[in-house]
Protein backbone atom coordinates (compact mmCIF):
# COMPACT_ATOMS: atom_id res chain seq x y z
CA UNK A 1 0.00 0.00 0.00
CA UNK A 2 1.71 3.29 -0.95
CA UNK A 3 1.90 6.49 1.37
CA UNK A 4 -1.33 8.15 -0.49
CA UNK A 5 -3.82 5.19 0.10
CA UNK A 6 -2.06 4.90 3.28
CA UNK A 7 -3.26 8.11 4.38
CA UNK A 8 -6.64 7.63 2.71
CA UNK A 9 -7.36 4.81 4.86
CA UNK A 10 -6.32 6.55 8.11
CA UNK A 11 -8.22 9.49 7.31
CA UNK A 12 -11.66 7.64 6.29
CA UNK A 13 -10.58 5.69 10.41
CA UNK A 14 -10.65 9.16 11.64
CA UNK A 15 -13.78 10.13 10.60
CA UNK A 16 -15.71 7.01 10.96
CA UNK A 17 -14.76 7.35 14.92
CA UNK A 18 -15.49 11.13 14.99
CA UNK A 19 -18.75 10.72 13.06
CA UNK A 20 -19.27 7.59 15.81
CA UNK A 21 -18.26 9.53 18.82
CA UNK A 22 -20.65 12.64 17.51
CA UNK A 23 -23.59 10.31 17.35
CA UNK A 24 -22.90 9.28 20.62
CA UNK A 25 -23.23 12.53 22.33
CA UNK A 26 -25.73 13.96 20.05
CA UNK A 27 -29.10 14.11 21.91
CA UNK A 28 -32.15 12.23 20.53
CA UNK A 29 -34.89 14.53 20.59
CA UNK A 30 -37.71 12.43 20.24
CA UNK A 31 -36.36 10.67 23.02
CA UNK A 32 -35.08 13.26 25.23
CA UNK A 33 -39.04 14.74 24.56
CA UNK A 34 -40.10 11.41 26.07
CA UNK A 35 -38.02 11.15 28.96
CA UNK A 36 -38.65 14.85 29.84
CA UNK A 37 -42.18 14.12 29.55
CA UNK A 38 -42.19 10.90 31.48
CA UNK A 39 -40.45 12.90 34.61
CA UNK A 40 -42.91 15.57 34.29
CA UNK A 41 -45.86 13.53 34.60
CA UNK A 42 -44.43 11.70 37.53
CA UNK A 43 -44.37 14.78 39.46
CA UNK A 44 -46.94 14.96 42.53
CA UNK A 45 -49.73 17.23 42.63
CA UNK A 46 -49.35 20.37 43.81
CA UNK A 47 -51.48 21.69 46.79
CA UNK A 48 -51.78 24.94 47.95
CA UNK A 49 -49.24 26.02 51.44
CA UNK A 50 -51.19 26.05 54.82
CA UNK A 51 -51.69 29.65 55.55
CA UNK A 52 -51.16 29.23 59.28
CA UNK A 53 -47.68 28.23 58.91
CA UNK A 54 -44.67 30.39 58.73
CA UNK A 55 -42.67 29.35 55.82
CA UNK A 56 -39.06 29.56 55.46
CA UNK A 57 -37.58 30.65 51.80
CA UNK A 58 -34.03 30.05 51.25
CA UNK A 59 -32.89 32.85 48.97
CA UNK A 60 -29.49 32.44 46.58
CA UNK A 61 -27.92 35.72 44.84
CA UNK A 62 -26.61 34.24 41.87
CA UNK A 63 -24.49 37.79 40.48
CA UNK A 64 -22.53 38.94 36.99
CA UNK A 65 -19.61 40.70 37.84
CA UNK A 66 -20.31 42.89 34.78
CA UNK A 67 -23.97 43.92 35.62
CA UNK A 68 -25.69 46.50 37.59
CA UNK A 69 -26.65 44.64 40.88
CA UNK A 70 -28.70 45.60 44.10
CA UNK A 71 -26.94 46.75 46.68
CA UNK A 72 -26.72 45.00 50.20
CA UNK A 73 -29.04 47.05 51.93
CA UNK A 74 -31.51 46.96 48.83
CA UNK A 75 -31.21 43.45 48.86
CA UNK A 76 -32.75 43.31 52.57
CA UNK A 77 -35.20 46.35 52.40
CA UNK A 78 -36.24 44.68 48.85
CA UNK A 79 -37.05 41.26 50.78
CA UNK A 80 -38.33 43.02 54.03
CA UNK A 81 -41.06 44.63 51.63
CA UNK A 82 -42.03 41.19 49.92
CA UNK A 83 -42.16 39.81 53.65
CA UNK A 84 -44.94 42.84 54.48
CA UNK A 85 -46.67 42.80 50.87
CA UNK A 86 -47.06 38.59 50.82
CA UNK A 87 -48.82 38.69 54.30
CA UNK A 88 -51.27 41.78 53.26
CA UNK A 89 -51.82 40.76 49.87
CA UNK A 90 -51.74 36.89 49.61
CA UNK A 91 -52.44 36.21 53.46
CA UNK A 92 -49.11 34.14 53.68
CA UNK A 93 -46.70 34.72 56.30
CA UNK A 94 -43.10 34.00 55.41
CA UNK A 95 -39.22 34.72 55.85
CA UNK A 96 -36.06 34.83 54.12
CA UNK A 97 -33.11 33.01 54.43
CA UNK A 98 -29.97 33.91 52.98
CA UNK A 99 -27.95 30.96 51.82
CA UNK A 100 -24.75 32.80 50.12
CA UNK A 101 -23.75 34.64 47.38
CA UNK A 102 -22.64 32.42 44.06
CA UNK A 103 -20.61 33.80 40.99
CA UNK A 104 -23.02 33.32 38.09
CA UNK A 105 -20.32 32.08 35.79
CA UNK A 106 -19.57 29.44 38.88
CA UNK A 107 -22.38 28.52 38.80
CA UNK A 108 -23.77 27.40 35.62
CA UNK A 109 -20.63 25.22 35.63
CA UNK A 110 -21.75 23.63 38.79
CA UNK A 111 -25.02 23.29 37.06
CA UNK A 112 -23.39 21.79 33.90
CA UNK A 113 -24.32 18.00 34.83
CA UNK A 114 -27.78 19.31 34.95
CA UNK A 115 -27.96 20.47 31.74
CA UNK A 116 -26.28 17.48 30.51
CA UNK A 117 -29.54 14.68 32.19
CA UNK A 118 -31.42 12.73 29.75
CA UNK A 119 -34.34 14.57 30.45
CA UNK A 120 -33.13 17.66 30.53
CA UNK A 121 -31.39 18.58 27.33
CA UNK A 122 -34.80 18.37 25.72
CA UNK A 123 -35.19 21.69 26.80
CA UNK A 124 -32.04 23.18 26.53
CA UNK A 125 -31.31 21.88 23.03
CA UNK A 126 -34.65 22.50 21.49
CA UNK A 127 -36.57 25.06 23.62
CA UNK A 128 -34.28 28.41 22.78
CA UNK A 129 -35.28 30.01 19.03
CA UNK A 130 -31.84 31.65 17.77
CA UNK A 131 -32.92 35.38 16.74
CA UNK A 132 -32.11 33.83 12.77
CA UNK A 133 -34.37 31.01 13.28
CA UNK A 134 -37.14 33.60 11.66
CA UNK A 135 -39.89 30.36 10.59
CA UNK A 136 -39.62 29.31 14.00
CA UNK A 137 -39.93 32.51 15.85
CA UNK A 138 -42.87 33.08 13.72
CA UNK A 139 -44.78 29.83 13.95
CA UNK A 140 -44.36 30.07 17.86
CA UNK A 141 -45.76 33.28 17.51
CA UNK A 142 -48.56 32.79 15.63
CA UNK A 143 -49.06 29.82 17.63
CA UNK A 144 -49.51 32.21 20.63
CA UNK A 145 -51.59 34.59 19.25
CA UNK A 146 -54.49 32.13 18.13
CA UNK A 147 -54.63 31.15 22.36
CA UNK A 148 -56.04 34.53 23.14
CA UNK A 149 -59.22 36.43 21.68
CA UNK A 150 -58.70 39.60 19.61
CA UNK A 151 -59.20 42.48 22.79
CA UNK A 152 -56.97 41.17 24.63
CA UNK A 153 -54.26 40.94 21.86
CA UNK A 154 -54.77 44.50 21.22
CA UNK A 155 -54.25 45.38 24.89
CA UNK A 156 -50.76 43.80 24.80
CA UNK A 157 -49.66 44.84 21.20
CA UNK A 158 -51.92 47.55 19.67
CA UNK A 159 -53.20 47.07 16.06
CA UNK A 160 -51.81 46.26 13.08
CA UNK A 161 -52.01 48.11 9.96
CA UNK A 162 -54.02 47.34 7.39
CA UNK A 163 -51.01 44.70 5.65
CA UNK A 164 -50.41 42.96 8.62
CA UNK A 165 -52.20 40.70 10.43
CA UNK A 166 -51.87 40.13 13.92
CA UNK A 167 -49.11 37.53 13.98
CA UNK A 168 -47.31 39.39 11.29
CA UNK A 169 -47.32 42.62 13.70
CA UNK A 170 -46.31 41.25 16.71
CA UNK A 171 -43.59 38.95 14.69
CA UNK A 172 -42.57 41.90 13.47
CA UNK A 173 -42.72 43.86 17.02
CA UNK A 174 -40.89 41.34 18.73
CA UNK A 175 -37.84 40.95 16.38
CA UNK A 176 -37.13 45.02 16.49
CA UNK A 177 -37.52 44.40 20.17
CA UNK A 178 -35.16 41.74 20.88
CA UNK A 179 -32.45 43.27 18.61
CA UNK A 180 -32.50 46.42 21.00
CA UNK A 181 -32.24 44.09 23.76
CA UNK A 182 -29.03 42.24 21.97
CA UNK A 183 -27.57 45.63 21.69
CA UNK A 184 -27.99 46.46 25.35
CA UNK A 185 -23.84 46.78 26.66
CA UNK A 186 -22.63 45.80 29.75
CA UNK A 187 -20.61 47.46 32.33
CA UNK A 188 -17.38 46.36 30.57
CA UNK A 189 -18.64 47.76 26.94
CA UNK A 190 -19.16 44.78 25.83
CA UNK A 191 -22.15 42.90 24.19
CA UNK A 192 -24.96 41.89 26.69
CA UNK A 193 -25.46 38.44 24.90
CA UNK A 194 -21.94 38.30 24.12
CA UNK A 195 -20.75 35.04 26.09
CA UNK A 196 -24.19 34.64 28.18
CA UNK A 197 -26.02 32.84 25.76
CA UNK A 198 -26.77 30.22 28.99
CA UNK A 199 -27.55 33.00 31.34
CA UNK A 200 -30.03 34.45 29.38
CA UNK A 201 -31.72 31.39 28.40
CA UNK A 202 -35.05 30.67 29.87
CA UNK A 203 -34.38 26.85 29.14
CA UNK A 204 -31.61 26.99 31.29
CA UNK A 205 -32.76 28.82 34.33
CA UNK A 206 -36.41 26.37 34.08
CA UNK A 207 -33.86 22.94 34.29
CA UNK A 208 -31.64 24.94 37.36
CA UNK A 209 -35.15 25.55 38.92
CA UNK A 210 -35.79 21.67 38.62
CA UNK A 211 -32.48 20.83 40.13
CA UNK A 212 -32.25 23.55 43.16
CA UNK A 213 -31.27 21.92 46.26
CA UNK A 214 -29.33 25.13 47.94
CA UNK A 215 -32.40 27.27 47.57
CA UNK A 216 -36.17 28.00 47.03
CA UNK A 217 -35.51 31.50 45.32
CA UNK A 218 -32.48 32.89 43.09
CA UNK A 219 -32.31 36.32 42.94
CA UNK A 220 -29.79 37.14 39.48
CA UNK A 221 -28.32 40.48 38.36
CA UNK A 222 -28.43 38.93 34.68
CA UNK A 223 -31.20 39.39 32.14
CA UNK A 224 -33.48 35.98 30.98
CA UNK A 225 -34.40 37.09 27.59
CA UNK A 226 -34.53 35.48 23.96
CA UNK A 227 -37.09 33.74 22.08
CA UNK A 228 -37.91 30.01 22.79
CA UNK A 229 -40.33 27.73 21.66
CA UNK A 230 -43.51 28.59 24.69
CA UNK A 231 -42.94 32.37 25.04
CA UNK A 232 -45.98 33.82 26.86
CA UNK A 233 -47.79 36.81 24.88
CA UNK A 234 -46.59 39.45 27.95
CA UNK A 235 -42.98 37.44 27.12
CA UNK A 236 -43.44 38.21 23.34
CA UNK A 237 -44.25 41.83 23.75
CA UNK A 238 -41.27 42.56 25.99
CA UNK A 239 -39.05 41.18 23.37
CA UNK A 240 -38.43 37.85 25.00
CA UNK A 241 -37.53 39.15 28.32
CA UNK A 242 -38.96 37.21 31.28
CA UNK A 243 -38.87 39.17 35.04
CA UNK A 244 -39.42 36.35 36.89
CA UNK A 245 -40.67 32.67 36.99
CA UNK A 246 -41.70 30.05 39.58
CA UNK A 247 -41.05 26.01 38.15
CA UNK A 248 -41.59 22.78 39.35
CA UNK A 249 -38.76 21.45 42.04
CA UNK A 250 -37.47 17.94 42.16
CA UNK A 251 -35.72 18.27 45.82
CA UNK A 252 -37.45 20.80 47.87
CA UNK A 253 -40.31 20.39 50.41
CA UNK A 254 -42.29 23.04 48.73
CA UNK A 255 -42.11 21.79 45.38
CA UNK A 256 -41.43 24.79 43.52
CA UNK A 257 -38.24 27.17 42.79
CA UNK A 258 -38.27 30.63 41.79
CA UNK A 259 -35.86 32.71 39.52
CA UNK A 260 -36.11 36.74 40.08
CA UNK A 261 -34.01 38.17 37.52
CA UNK A 262 -33.02 42.01 38.00
CA UNK A 263 -31.24 43.19 34.94
CA UNK A 264 -34.44 44.69 33.45
CA UNK A 265 -34.69 47.20 36.09
CA UNK A 266 -31.25 48.53 36.89
CA UNK A 267 -29.94 49.01 32.95
CA UNK A 268 -29.68 52.47 32.32
CA UNK A 269 -28.97 51.21 28.89
CA UNK A 270 -31.00 52.82 25.92
CA UNK A 271 -33.31 50.12 25.39
CA UNK A 272 -34.33 49.86 28.97
CA UNK A 273 -34.46 53.33 29.21
CA UNK A 274 -37.13 53.85 26.85
CA UNK A 275 -39.00 50.54 27.12
CA UNK A 276 -38.95 50.99 30.98
CA UNK A 277 -38.99 54.79 31.94
CA UNK A 278 -37.45 55.91 35.00
CA UNK A 279 -37.70 54.15 38.01
CA UNK A 280 -36.17 56.22 40.80
CA UNK A 281 -34.79 54.16 44.52
CA UNK A 282 -37.79 53.82 46.49
CA UNK A 283 -40.02 53.26 44.14
CA UNK A 284 -37.38 50.89 42.25
CA UNK A 285 -38.10 48.29 45.61
CA UNK A 286 -41.55 48.79 45.73
CA UNK A 287 -42.31 47.66 42.13
CA UNK A 288 -39.59 45.20 42.52
CA UNK A 289 -41.34 43.62 45.82
CA UNK A 290 -44.85 43.89 43.97
CA UNK A 291 -43.38 41.68 41.26
CA UNK A 292 -42.16 39.34 43.87
CA UNK A 293 -45.36 38.81 45.57
CA UNK A 294 -46.69 38.02 41.98
CA UNK A 295 -44.76 35.47 41.68
CA UNK A 296 -45.44 34.06 45.39
CA UNK A 297 -48.52 33.69 44.14
CA UNK A 298 -47.43 31.27 42.14
CA UNK A 299 -45.31 29.61 44.70
CA UNK A 300 -47.37 29.62 47.63
CA UNK A 301 -51.16 29.47 46.09
CA UNK A 302 -50.08 27.81 42.89
CA UNK A 303 -52.41 30.35 41.27
CA UNK A 304 -52.29 29.95 37.60
CA UNK A 305 -51.05 33.18 35.27
CA UNK A 306 -53.83 35.46 34.18
CA UNK A 307 -54.35 37.59 31.90
CA UNK A 308 -57.76 39.75 32.28
CA UNK A 309 -58.19 40.33 35.89
CA UNK A 310 -58.08 44.25 35.44
CA UNK A 311 -56.20 45.67 38.32
CA UNK A 312 -54.93 42.04 39.78
CA UNK A 313 -51.30 41.77 41.21
CA UNK A 314 -51.79 38.09 39.84
CA UNK A 315 -51.63 39.43 35.92
CA UNK A 316 -48.19 39.70 34.72
CA UNK A 317 -46.68 43.23 33.63
CA UNK A 318 -47.94 43.47 30.03
CA UNK A 319 -44.65 45.18 28.89
CA UNK A 320 -41.50 46.48 30.67
CA UNK A 321 -43.41 49.33 31.91
CA UNK A 322 -43.30 48.11 35.49
CA UNK A 323 -44.07 51.25 36.97
CA UNK A 324 -47.52 51.81 35.18
CA UNK A 325 -48.23 48.03 35.84
CA UNK A 326 -47.69 48.70 39.58
CA UNK A 327 -49.75 51.86 39.67
CA UNK A 328 -52.43 50.46 37.66
CA UNK A 329 -52.60 47.30 40.83
CA UNK A 330 -55.99 48.81 42.70
CA UNK A 331 -55.80 48.24 46.06
CA UNK A 332 -59.43 47.26 46.11
CA UNK A 333 -59.52 44.16 44.44
CA UNK A 334 -56.21 42.61 46.80
CA UNK A 335 -56.33 40.60 49.03
CA UNK A 336 -58.61 38.55 46.35
CA UNK A 337 -60.99 35.75 47.57
CA UNK A 338 -58.92 32.57 46.79
CA UNK A 339 -61.74 30.86 45.76
CA UNK A 340 -61.70 33.11 42.83
CA UNK A 341 -58.68 31.99 42.04
CA UNK A 342 -58.05 28.72 39.45
CA UNK A 343 -55.02 26.39 41.08
CA UNK A 344 -51.92 24.59 39.46
CA UNK A 345 -51.56 20.52 39.34
CA UNK A 346 -48.21 21.60 37.91
CA UNK A 347 -46.11 24.66 36.55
Amino acid sequence: MNKTNLLLVLLFLLLAIVSCNSKQNKADPKGDRELFHKMYQSLPDLKPLDKEKIHTLRVLYVEDADLPKLSEDDKKELLKEVVTLCRGILGYKIRFKGVGSEDIHSFFQRMKPDFEKPEFRYPVLNWPIPIHDTDRIASTIERQVKKHDKATLIRYFGKPDDRDTMSQHVYKQFIRRLKGIYEEKDLKGKALSNGRFEQMSYAHWSVIAYNLKKADFIITNTLIAGADTDMPIYVINRGGVTSAFVENNLYNPYQAAGIFATYQYLSNGPYFSKMRGSLPKPLLIKVMAYLFVHELGHFLGRYKEYYKLKGSIHVAPTDLNYRRWYQAIDPRIHPMNPSKLQTLKKY
